[in-house]
């Protein structure tokens, strides 16, 4: 009888054991998993300012996911800048802040109410608070009835 317990005892230590290995073992996997993400996101962040190919007149350049992300934003030059009336979906994604879903409801918004007046009706948009449109405002305008100073009715240049 006493072996039999001592046994019983030895299977059940033996199955403590082997559960306690799976949950190291599910956690050791877990944290290199982790680790493993953590390294392609950082190299991913270091390639983002790895310059665009170049290519000459007539030739292919392949375009890959790293150069997209190589972009930069919208930087309008002086006295440039983008107009809310006429941009596209690919300008309005590039201002700061700005996504596809938000440049699409730029153009919406554009769409159903006609042109845009002054730039602050962005704040009717929904995701375009306070903030962001402060950001952006810099960065864009809604045509000439919009820029100070260029006032053509008046005559003065």
């Amino acid at each position: 009888m006493l072996t039999g317990g001592t046994e019983s005892g030895a299977g059940t230590s033996k199955q403590r054991s082997k559960s306690v290995l799976d949950g190291r073992t599910a956690v050791l996997l877990a944290s290199c998993a982790l680790f493993i993400t953590a390294c392609v996101l950082l190299l991913r962040w270091n390639d983002r300012d790895r310059p665009l190919p170049e290519a000459e007149a007539g030739q292919t350049v392949l375009v890959t996911a790293a150069d997209v992300g190589a972009l930069t934003p919208y930087e309008p030059s002086e006295g440039d800048p983008l107009d809310l009336n006429t941009a596209t979906m690919e300008q309005l994604e590039m201002l700061p802040g700005i996504g596809e879903t938000l440049a699409a409801r730029i153009l919406a918004w554009r769409e159903e109410h006609g042109r845009y007046e002054r730039t602050d009706q962005l704040l009717e948009i929904s995701g375009i608070g306070k903030a962001k449109y402060e950001a952006i405002a810099p960065l864009i305008t809604a045509g000439d009835d919009d820029l100070e100073g260029n006032d053509e009715s008046t005559g003065s240049r």
